[in-house]
């Protein structure tokens, strides 16, 4: 026999209080009341009644002492008591809570709005504010059901500046993460900030606030030139150090400098346009001659030069950036200490072996889309994926002649690997062999298999371009397999090469 469900009964008291009988509550965070939302409501409780009751409590006296006309104070359901008004109705149910402090009722006002979508944004920040000074942050976020991004983000607008708490009390900004956004452009640039202030409060014709994306455009493009400012300064700083150092260190720089500030400023300018003249130069050869030896070490075919520069190669080394006659950068010392990119675009294969020396495990992005930046390997499945090869770029960080040369040492004496000419001078299928495949007696693996595995094994080490076709007039990966000594033997199926198996 099934016994029916305990029911627990609570202790508070549920009433019809008379409308006119209750008063709103003093600390009501709810400031307006949308009259037609109220109208809604109201004829929905003229149909179907209160469905949810109010919470009230006894009414207190007032600071002075003096006691209040109504009896009853509303907690919770100012809405429902004006919209039974308006409905005409002399009574509304309601549940007494006389059991709770003045801070427990404060507590339950706040979060009993915050859950609600129909508050202003002001009275929502005002209320997050309120309820994380009252509980503090973490039980707040617990008590109010919401993110600790979206208390932290609302119950702040009293730190942004006044301007834009202005702007959010007049509903020109709609959202706590505009709000955000604005207080981090004031940070960044203040001149764009105030422009972006007046497109918010309108003050011409053509005034138009802007969408919450075109905001953040802005204050990237910001952060972008604030970040370049600030590096400029830095390198002013350092610069005025390394200076003061020399200056130590060579008593007579002083006056020297000191002579050269006093020349005419057309004999600077004509001994500074020599210098630059000499420096970009200089800097295109070296970035002609770096170029050369990435392209060396990552095994491409350099017999046929073009005439001029190489434009046309998948990996190029240039001045980060031109120096002028006229600009007012620090002219470097010589061009080894000139600041170079290093950049490469093309198949992921084609680039991945020069990009590796300069920046193992990079990621690169699908030409003209920025956002698209993916590992190399995602990059190879995605053109085995659609049979062809895409054009991958990776822009390098500038580095100094120095570091690029330190670079190409640093990989050892790895020979050039050149495109081997005839068969079985590559050494990629031995090391294949010796890293990949294991002899065993009676044990067969499928020429197309093992050229698949060993194309797989040289793109993984970063020796695409030593791959030696299994096709073709010479059949070279299958004499290099000859060369190591491991037999085969022709199939209906093609070529199986014997006593052999890949390790596990």
């Amino acid at each position: 026999m099934n016994m029916p469900a305990k029911i627990e009964t609570l202790d508070y008291q549920l009433v019809k209080a008379q409308i006119n009988q209750l008063r709103p509550y003093a600390k009501q965070l709810r400031k307006l009341f949308n009259p037609e939302a109220l109208q809604e409501l109201a004829d929905s409780i003229r149909a179907q009644g209160v469905v949810q009751p109010i919470v009230i409590r006894t009414a207190k006296p007032g600071a002075d002492g003096t006691k209040t006309i109504e009896p009853w104070e509303i907690i919770a359901g100012e809405r429902r008591w004006r919209a039974a008004q308006l409905a005409g109705l002399d009574g509304i149910p309601a549940i007494v809570r006389d059991d709770l402090s003045d801070t427990d009722v404060e507590i339950l006002h706040l979060v009993e709005n915050l859950q609600r979508a129909s508050l202003t944004l002001i009275e929502t920040c005002d209320g997050a504010a309120k309820l994380v000074a009252l509980v503090g942050f973490d039980e707040a976020c617990k008590q109010a059901g919401q993110t600790p991004a979206w208390m932290s983000r609302h119950s702040r607008l009293g730190e942004l500046d006044e301007r834009i708490q202005a702007l959010v009390e007049e509903g020109k900004v709609t959202s706590m993460e505009m709000a955000h956004d604005l207080q981090q452009l004031k940070g960044y640039d203040a001149v764009q900030f105030g422009k972006t202030l007046g497109d918010f409060e309108g003050g011409y014709a053509w005034s138009r606030p802007p969408t919450r994306q075109q905001l953040r455009d802005r204050v990237k493009d910001a952060k972008e030139a604030f970040e370049l400012r600030q590096e400029r300064i830095e390198a002013k700083r350092k610069e005025r150090e390394e200076l003061k150092k020399k200056i130590a260190a060579d008593p007579t720089l002083k006056a020297k400098l000191a002579a050269d500030k006093a020349k005419d400023p057309e004999t600077r300018r004509k001994e500074r346009e020599v210098k630059v003249k000499a420096l970009n130069a200089e800097g295109e050869r070296i970035g002609e001659e770096l170029t050369m030896k990435f392209l060396q070490l990552a095994g491409f075919d350099l017999s046929k030069p073009k005439k001029g520069r190489r434009v046309d190669l998948p990996v190029k080394v240039d001045l980060a950036s031109r120096y002028t006659t006229y600009g007012g950068e620090v002219l470097p010392e010589n061009a080894e200490s000139s600041k170079y990119s290093v950049n490469f675009c093309g198949g992921i294969d084609t680039i991945a072996p020069a990009l590796n020396i300069v920046a193992p495990g990079s990621k690169v992005d699908l030409e003209h889309d920025e956002l698209y930046q993916i590992t190399q390997e995602e990059a190879r499945k995605i053109e085995k994926a659609i049979g062809r090869p895409l054009i991958w770029r990776h822009y390098g960080d500038d580095l100094t002649a120095k570091k690029i040369r330190a670079l190409i040492d640093g990989v050892g004496d790895k020979k050039v690997a050149k495109p081997a000419a005839k068969a079985g001078q590559n050494s990629s299928v031995f090391d294949f062999l010796a890293a990949s495949c294991v002899k065993k007696k009676g044990s067969n693996i499928q020429a197309a298999e093992m050229h698949e595995e060993y194309s797989t094994w040289c793109k993984e080490q970063g020796r695409a371009a030593e791959i030696l076709p299994l096709k073709g007039g010479t059949n070279e990966f299958g004499n290099a397999i000859a060369k190591a000594k491991i037999k085969r033997h022709r199939t209906k199926a093609g070529f199986v090469y014997l006593d052999i198996e890949f390790k596990a």
